[in-house]
């Protein structure tokens, strides 16, 4: 036997990086419960850790050569990121010999992935003779057994990889081990120097070996060291399983025992399991935030110590913190094109820029909403933020710091090497003072540094990307960031550990609850690797090769879970949603329980639930639909908009026009539905005010009316562009003008056919007094006919128009009724009617006093027949309705009547301010209290 010496000491080597810590605070905490204040620190580490201090030693004895070891070792990302390399290449190749586009076809990334695994399986799992031997026979016997064209096809790939691996000399993980295993099992007997071997070594955590795993175990059992397998371990325990009506439900229930438990036993050490613990993460992160640790709910105390601490981390971009640096990094890239959601997220990023300035960036936002399209440039959001600072708005870090990413961006046109983009970002990130505008928190700060250390390993691909563009920078760098976990680091004593099924922690517990134990998740199902044959991965037994290998593993990691602690309570949801659901078949042998009073008694409510209970009894209510009354000098703002939605629901008209609260602006590129309604108004006031009457309009000629249509649509366009403050762009403007001469042209023809008439105003602006109120309007057109009596119109553009609720006692679209019984009270009206300006469907709609005074538009009389008018008997007495019914709605206004009333909900569609209204609160206040239906209707009747 080759010459080593025998260390008598301990070694523990650790499934996983986290058991190890564990382990060692483990030990520490004993210690230091002991008295003690200095003790021999324990070896315990990973097997890769302990193979590499293997290899160290090997290398300072002159064992090992270093000229023959990788100048590195393939991350994860970078091992992904040289298959996606060679499966590209591959494809590209493909492409050009069958001169069509087939990249653009497959998943590279998934292909990338799927290579990776099927790689480690062959190497860890020895899916050949020898994972040492390379000669031709050896290699010819592993290939006869790929007979797929997928397989076939992925050792090409495998071997232009292992290529790329020898040109740059790095290694891949799984052949790294190889070597590792190799350095120390295949040393020469004759060697005269000795690598220190512990006399006793203890595999922790693991819940099976690979086989090239188990030919270093073998080794060592040959050199004589003692291998001992530890688990925690219960002799005496109780089993038993419970079903629950679905996963919330077990979540749950899982907290409340855990907080039961608890209470009973503080110094109690818990787990709570599950196969699926990241589907429920979020469900239970709340659950045990509201049941231990409520103050949290408050920003200050986020941060504060837990009870519980999951295994697992998230994504590192899901933290806001990371996604203020991306956001950043993209808004600078040459040639970017921004969206207002995004250019939202940045003004409002607390992370970018001056704090100080944050309300002002909010006021800017309102106005590139309303100034800019969907997508802008860097360039545009400058030249926007300058105009609004000469306006008086105060934003001169944010243009300070966005002129600086201009600049940047102007340098990043050429390509650059990864480390040399890490610089770059680095340096904006710094020039823009990312998250320097007030002291980070614990978890800031964490994450920041985590960044940091991708950034770091983003670096070190200088070799394998070599020059790369900007976008294609981030890009990577985002993808590199995401797959990093990150999780803060816990504080306090931990009590609850939340796991998934194949982790093993560190201390002896007293009580574990496994949820999701249904038969869909454990054992979980097979999925053999797509890119090896499934007889191969079968009959080496690789990980999801099939489904007796997933339960054979399945049945090993049960029998650890069920003897690790005293009580094992597993539970599996009955249904989820209408389908029904089994229970795992590793629960066959397990006591059942009915209840889950038999387990535990357990009274779990969320805070809510808690404050919603309290209110039932203690809380007092108070009936606040009224507002304080409308002021001598408060200006009513909306004008008809204000009656209109009192009509329909007094808050919405509350709310909106007395508050001012408004939904933000959707930007739309091009002209939105109201700027293009607006710009029809505007062309046919400059049309009538030429033409004035209908006898003009029928003595031009085609030719001239067709001119004069023309010059009163660009008219109509300036105009409204000199308003509204705007440059139009020139394609936009010449859309605008062809689809307004279409419209006008085909309105004019509709026009044509009235009796005679001339117009007597457009577009006149009135200040009308409805009870005290002062209501500023504006009527589109005034004619008068033959016989001087005049006709209202009101200009529509879209395609419904309603005026059956000119009947009703409260009238929601009170506009024309309003224009005929109060601003022109003392004139004789004798029709009312909407103008719907449409290409192919112009129609006038609306009601007359008497037939024939506009086309198609009848009088009250026969209208009266089969509709809600046959109540008024003449002209006058309706006029009378508007009059009194739109009275007593400014009565309720100036009153403040502002309750949340409404006949349907679906007449709240276009409610800017509904979340304001609290429909999902008050429908269940009314549940509660039982007092009316759970229908939305009966919230307000």
């Amino acid at each position: 036997m080759q010459s080593m010496t025998t260390a008598h000491l301990t070694l523990t080597i650790c499934a996983t990086a986290r058991l190890s810590r564990g382990l060692q605070d483990a030990h520490e905490s004993e210690q230091i419960a002991l008295g003690l204040t200095q003790w021999a620190a324990p070896h315990i580490v990973t097997l890769a850790q302990w193979l590499d201090e293997i290899l160290n030693e090997a290398l300072l004895l002159g064992e090992i050569d270093s000229f023959s070891l990788p100048k590195f070792v393939l991350s994860n990302a970078a091992e992904n990121l040289l298959w996606e390399e060679v499966i590209h290449s591959s494809l590209q190749k493909l492409a050009e010999n069958q001169s069509v586009g087939t990249t653009s076809l497959f998943d590279i990334k998934g292909l990338a992935k799927s290579a990776t695994e099927a790689n480690k399986l062959i190497i860890e799992w020895q899916i050949y003779e020898n994972p040492i031997k390379t000669n031709a026979q050896s290699t010819f016997a592993f290939q006869s057994n790929f007979n797929t064209e997928e397989t076939r096809q992925f050792l090409q790939w495998r071997h232009a990889f292992q290529r790329l691996c020898s040109h740059h000399h790095c290694l891949e993980a799984s052949r790294y081990l190889v070597l590792q295993i190799n350095s120390l099992c295949k040393r020469s007997p004759n060697l005269a120097t000795d690598i220190t071997l512990p006399a006793h070594i203890v595999f922790a955590g693991y819940d099976r070996f690979t086989p090239l795993e188990q030919q270093l175990l073998d080794y060592l059992i040959s050199t004589g060291i003692s291998i001992e397998y530890w688990q925690p371990q219960v002799n005496d325990n109780q089993n038993m399983q419970i079903a629950l009506e679905d996963s919330t439900a077990e979540c749950r229930a899982a907290v409340a025992w855990a907080k039961a438990t608890l209470v009973s036993n503080p110094s109690a050490q818990l787990a709570i399991i599950s196969p699926v613990l990241g589907n429920l993460r979020d469900q239970l992160n709340y659950l045990l935030d509201d049941t231990f640790h409520p103050q949290t709910l408050h920003p200050n105390h986020y941060e504060a110590p837990r009870c519980y601490d999951f295994s697992i981390g998230l994504p590192l971009t899901q933290y806001s913190i990371i996604n203020s640096a991306f956001n950043i990094l993209k808004h600078t890239l040459p040639h970017a094109k921004l969206t207002q959601p995004v250019c939202a997220t940045l003004l409002e990023d607390t992370y970018f820029s001056d704090n100080r300035e944050l309300d002002n960036r909010a006021i800017l936002d309102l106005k590139l909403r309303r100034n800019l399209g969907r997508t802008f440039n860097l360039e545009q959001l400058i030249y926007q933020a300058n105009s609004a600072q000469t306006q008086g708005l105060q934003i001169q870090q944010l243009i300070a710091h966005l002129s600086q990413m201009q600049l940047l961006s102007d340098t990043w046109t050429k390509k650059q090497k990864p480390s040399t983009w890490c610089m770059n970002f680095t340096a904006l990130l710094h020039a823009v003072d990312w998250s320097t505008s007030r002291a980070l928190s614990s978890h800031e700060y964490q994450a920041q540094q985590a960044l940091l250390k991708v950034f770091d390993e983003f670096a070190a691909l200088d070799i394998l990307l070599g020059h790369i563009a900007a976008n294609e920078a981030v890009q990577r760098l985002m993808q590199l960031t995401h797959s990093t976990m990150f999780q803060p680091e816990a504080k306090g004593e931990t009590h609850i550990q939340l796991l998934g099924l194949l982790e093993t922690v560190a201390v002896q517990l007293d009580a574990i609850w496994i949820m999701g134990m249904n038969d869909q998740h454990w054992p979980p199902p097979a999925k053999p690797n797509p890119l090896l044959p499934a007889q191969l991965q079968r009959s080496h037994g690789t990980p999801s090769a099939c489904a007796e290998v997933q339960a054979n593993f399945a049945s090993i990691v049960h029998q650890r879970l069920s003897q690790s602690a005293k009580l094992v309570i597993f539970s599996y949801a009955s249904k989820e949603g209408d389908r029904e659901l089994r229970a795992s078949p590793t629960l066959d042998k397990i006591p059942k329980v009915t209840t889950i009073e038999s387990v535990c008694d357990l009274n779990l409510k969320t805070l809510t639930e808690k404050l919603s209970q309290e209110a039932s009894s203690s809380m007092q209510y108070l009936d606040d639909h009224i507002a304080p009354a409308v002021g001598q000098d408060e200006i009513a703002r909306g004008g008809s908009q204000l009656l209109k939605t009192q009509a329909i629901c007094p808050a919405w008209a509350f709310y909106q026009y007395r508050l001012g609260a408004n939904s933000l602006q959707e930007a739309t590129d091009g002209l939105d539905s109201l700027a293009r309604g607006t710009l029809v108004h505007a062309a046919l006031q400059c049309f009538w005010l030429n033409c004035e009457n209908l006898s003009s309009l029928k003595t031009m000629s085609n030719q001239t009316l067709a001119a004069l249509v023309a010059q009163s649509v660009t008219a109509g366009i300036d105009q409204f562009c000199e308003k509204q403050g705007m440059i139009m762009p020139m394609q936009i403007m010449a859309l605008e003008q062809y689809r307004l001469e279409q419209l006008l042209s085909a309105w004019l023809t509709l026009e044509a056919e009235r009796a005679d008439f001339s117009v007597q105003a457009c577009e006149k602006e009135l200040t009308l007094n409805l009870s005290g109120i002062a209501v500023k309007v504006v009527i589109d057109r005034i004619d008068v006919i033959a016989d001087g009596s005049l006709v209202i119109i009101d200009y529509k553009t879209g395609s419904q128009v309603e005026t059956k609720s000119w009947a009703d006692d409260r009238i929601s679209e009170p506009q024309l009724p309003m224009y005929a019984s109060i601003a022109l009270h003392q004139e004789q009206i004798v029709a009312v009617c909407f103008g719907k300006v449409k290409k192919d469907s112009s129609q006038f709609v609306g009601i007359a006093a008497q037939d024939e005074i506009l086309p198609n538009v009848e009088g009250l009389a026969n209208v009266r027949a089969n509709s809600a008018f046959k109540k008024f008997n003449d002209w006058d007495s309706l006029i009378l309705h508007w009059e009194t019914s739109l009275n007593l709605i400014a009565t309720e206004i100036k009153n403040g009547e502002a309750g949340v009333k409404f006949k349907d909900e679906s007449v709240l569609a276009y409610c800017e301010v509904k979340p304001l209204l609290r429909l999902p609160e008050r429908l269940l206040q009314f549940e509660q209290f039982q007092s009316v239906t759970t229908s939305p209707k009966s919230i307000n009747e």
